[in-house]
């Protein structure tokens, strides 16, 4: 019995791997699959809206092209002004008032409880003008349950004229005990984002003082200059005096990704290849980088990472690699997983996949869940997939089953599903 699940299920992984034909076209970025099993059903399925949403593109530019010069001229006036577009024009309104009249419009807001957005409008300038009066105000005129945001706007905009010190008035009033939002560490790394573009020696020296909670809070704003090509050697310099551990590991993954976003992975490589990293270190940098530009090109990366790869590390490389591919491209990631022999250090790649297209195509990650050569794992994945697709929609699961797709072994697995 077992020689026999065994057959049927590598039978069925090698039907997953033949039946990917993969053709592509640039043009509009259609992806198109000649297919002969199941699992390539619902992957060309997946594409289907990408095909429709380019053609429709493509047909709205050619109206346009053919549209008369007086059509377009009327168009233009007839238009509807975009919020972004009434919000510039009220800051420009208020940037022409003096200091006083905006706190006295401040005041007034305060009072009747106005118009959100001409509150924050008003915020906006006072604090780009005089941060400490916009502070003020929000504790002399607003009550306790709005301070925490109102306050969180200013030190915002605070941090566009003087970084250094909207991070010390952040820090006093956290200090004070008072809280912080939801928003905050969104604001953290934009202080530390503006911060190390104006001085990066003094961003890292403040946030080399803080405690490790706000450091990996604020590691996305000091990453963000490693895109800036001065800033980029002292910046990799300090984190590689690091001590090792999870904020050096994820203040390189910052750095990683905006130095791979601004140049390209070949530079990346190349640095890489002239330090002295630690096997381990050195893979899970590799990782970074290839999922940080996995988004241009995606073969090529993966060639990449593959080609640095080596036994010990391959099945966490390929996990690594369909993780950040099938986020972007399920159908194409699927396809180059195909081609990929499976086997024992695929099979990590392949729960991921299956994970992340269950919902999307449970059908198809059912398929895939079956080409886990780790029984235990593959029983977990089958499970978890058929669960999924169980309650989210009973009446295709259900088909799905007496339609006579399940092995005996299958159906014990699922016995919990297959009574409801």
């Amino acid at each position: 019995m077992r020689n026999g699940v065994l057959i049927f299920t590598l039978l069925c992984c090698a039907a997953v791997a033949v039946g990917y034909r993969v053709g592509w076209r640039s043009g509009l970025g259609e992806t198109t699959f000649e297919h002969t099993n199941p699992p390539l059903e619902a992957n060309a399925s997946m594409t289907q809206s990408t095909v429709h949403t380019g053609t429709v593109v493509e047909e709205k530019r050619v109206r346009f092209v053919s549209t008369s010069r007086e059509s377009r001229r009327a168009a233009r006036e007839s238009r509807v002004i975009s919020p972004e577009e009434s919000r510039i024009a009220a800051l420009k309104e208020l940037e022409a008032l003096s200091t006083e009249e905006l706190l006295a419009r401040l005041r007034s807001e305060a009072a009747t409880d106005g118009e959100r957005s001409q509150l924050q409008n008003l915020l906006s300038v006072l604090a780009l003008r005089d941060p400490k009066r916009a502070l003020a105000i929000i504790d002399e005129s607003f009550p306790e349950r709005e301070r925490v945001e109102l306050r969180e706007r200013v030190h915002f905009h605070w941090a566009e004229s003087d970084p250094a010190a909207a991070w010390q008035a952040i820090r006093s009033i956290h200090k004070a005990g008072q809280a912080a939002s939801h928003s905050s560490d969104l604001l953290y790394q934009r202080v530390f984002e503006l911060w190390a573009r104006k001085d990066l020696n003094a961003a890292l020296a403040a946030w080399n003082g803080l405690p490790e909670v706000l450091q990996k809070s604020t590691l996305g704003g000091i990453g963000a200059a490693a895109r800036l090509p001065e800033s980029r050697a002292r910046l990799l310099e300090f984190v590689q005096a690091l001590p090792a551990g999870e904020v050096r590991a994820s203040a390189f993954g910052g750095v990683l990704q905006n130095w791979v976003g601004s140049t390209s992975l070949e530079e990346v490589a190349q640095w890489l290849d002239t330090k002295d990293f630690s096997p381990t270190e050195r893979a899970e940098l590799e990782r970074k980088a290839a999922a940080s530009a996995m988004e241009d090109r995606p073969r090529a990366v993966a060639d990449w990472l593959l080609a640095r790869s080596n036994p010990e590390r391959r099945a966490e490389d390929l996990e690594a690699l369909v993780r950040a591919w099938a986020g972007q491209q399920p159908s194409a990631a699927g396809a180059w997983l195909a081609s990929v022999p499976l086997g024992p250090d695929t099979d990590k790649a392949v729960v991921a996949f299956a994970n992340d297209i269950k919902t999307l195509a449970p059908d198809t990650a059912f398929a895939w869940a079956r080409c886990i050569t780790d029984e235990k794992l593959r029983k977990g994945m089958l499970t978890e997939v058929f669960g999924n697709w169980h309650s989210e929609s009973p009446s295709a699961a259900n088909e799905f089953v007496e339609s006579g797709n399940l092995t005996d072994e299958e159906k014990r697995w699922l016995r919990p599903w297959l009574k409801r």
